[in-house]
Parts: structure tokens; C-alpha cells; sequence
């Protein structure tokens, strides 16, 4: 078996900030996500004020609660920071779900009552968390947790993360192999989680960069809590990640 390279900080960071949103290692202080930056050095700019994209959802105070309940700085270990919402930046965590559904048979075109997506997460060069929550019908989430558990489940799901890191990887670079493995997250209260790790890789030349990716999503009767998170060359902080789904969770409500 083929082993990985030792990547240069630099050229992880450049490689990674464009695979998937973003690469690199987990500390320090955070950098803007992209390629040319990160290769010539950290910003001076300070960081930005934390942004949430929302959906013209039929509920404004739905809405509202979409918002305050998505992933904030202070759920994060210290060093993480929002980032800006740039084209082609951050975790593609609406895309990815969006090809997710069409795949499975259950994208659906009307807009839920609520619905909001907090900024993506960065800390150092590449560790990054995102997340979503909708409020919709507790008959559209039934129909959504049979479907990811379904029998097409692990093709859709292989399909789009593929589709994520070729869409997303650096010029002149090739996706690597995807994996996805199916992980278990227990929460309290009885919600249900749903949960994948995906191995994946950028490859540039001959060197390979492995990204560690976690993709959750919670149903909890009509709210369903979606989170992103990536690493390179390990596992995004577990303790951390259980402990931001649970808070997410938790101001999300049913």
C-alpha cells in the first residue's frame, strides 16, 4: 500500500483551502480560505463579523430562530473564527445537500418554513465546521431519514462527496478516491443522528493530501440540523464536534 507524503504546511494549505473549502492544520489563528493567500502568507485584515445566510423561508420568526440557532463562535474550541462568504469558499454544505436530495428522490423545491446556514468555521489553515437547520414537516423529515438509510443511500452519498471534491479541488490537481463509512453519533434526548465519515484525498503531482470529513445530520420530528465538518490528514477534534452538534441541537428545538 502506497503510504502518504509528508505536505509541506504551505502547499497543504494551498491544496486543501480549494479541495472541499479549505486545508492545512488545526491551530493557530484563522486565515482566509483561499490557495493565494495562504501561500503568501497569514492577513492582516481582522476577522469578519460572523454572516448567516438565510432562506426566504414562509415563517420569518422560524426564520429568525434558524439563525440563533446555528453554529456560533462561542460553540467553537478557541481559534475559530466565521468566515467570509465568498464564491467558491467555505464548506459546500447546501450545495452538497442539495445533489444529496435530487439523488435520493426527496430534493424538495418549496421553501421551508425556516431555514439557515451559519458561516463556515476556520481554525489555523483547514479545520472548518459548518451547519444548517431547517424547519420543515415532520412528514418531509420521515421521508428524508428513510431515504439516507435507504438502499441507494451509499451511492448518493459517494456520488456527491465526489462530485464535491472535483468540483472543488485546485487547478491542475485530481480527486483521489472518495469512502464513506457510516459513524454513529448518540444524543440525548432521543433525537435521531445520521452520520458518515468520508475519506477523501486531493492528489497534485505526487503528493497526496487526505481530507477526514464528518457529515451529520439530525431529525428531530419537523427540524432537521445538518453539520459539515473537515480536516486534513486526521479526524476533525471529536469531543468538540459531538459537543457543538448537542448545543446546535438543543437551541434548534423540535
Amino acid at each position: 500500500m502506497q503510504r502518504h507524503r509528508v505536505v509541506p504546511i504551505l502547499l497543504v494549505a494551498a491544496l486543501c483551502t480549494a479541495a472541499c473549502g479549505g486545508g492545512g492544520d488545526d491551530g493557530g489563528t484563522a486565515t482566509p480560505t483561499t490557495a493565494n493567500t495562504v501561500a503568501s502568507g497569514p492577513s492582516t485584515t481582522a476577522a469578519p463579523a460572523q454572516t448567516t445566510t438565510t432562506s426566504p423561508g414562509t415563517d420569518p420568526a422560524l426564520a429568525a430562530k434558524a439563525k440563533s440557532a446555528t453554529l456560533q463562535t462561542a460553540d467553537f474550541p478557541p481559534g475559530f473564527q466565521p468566515q467570509p462568504e465568498e464564491p467558491g469558499q467555505g464548506l459546500n454544505i447546501d450545495l452538497l445537500w442539495q445533489e444529496l436530495t435530487r439523488c435520493l428522490g426527496v430534493e424538495s423545491t418549496a421553501p421551508p418554513a425556516g431555514l439557515a446556514t451559519s458561516p463556515t468555521f476556520l481554525r489555523g489553515l483547514a479545520t472548518q465546521g459548518r451547519s444548517t437547520v431547517e424547519y420543515t414537516t415532520e412528514q418531509r423529515t420521515t421521508a428524508v431519514a428513510a431515504a439516507l438509510t435507504g438502499a441507494k443511500a451509499m451511492e448518493c452519498l459517494t456520488k456527491s462527496f465526489e462530485a464535491d471534491v472535483d468540483r472543488s479541488k485546485p487547478e491542475g490537481a485530481k480527486p483521489g478516491p472518495v469512502k464513506v463509512t457510516p459513524r454513529t453519533v448518540t444524543l440525548p434526548g432521543g433525537q435521531r443522528a445520521i452520520s458518515w465519515r468520508i475519506n477523501a484525498s486531493v492528489l497534485l503531482a505526487e503528493l497526496t493530501v487526505p481530507l477526514f470529513q464528518d457529515f451529520t445530520v439530525v431529525f428531530n420530528r419537523g427540524t432537521m440540523t445538518r453539520f459539515y465538518y473537515l480536516n486534513p490528514g486526521s479526524d476533525f477534534p471529536q469531543d468538540a464536534e459531538q459537543g457543538m452538534v448537542e448545543k446546535v441541537v438543543a437551541r434548534a428545538g423540535p
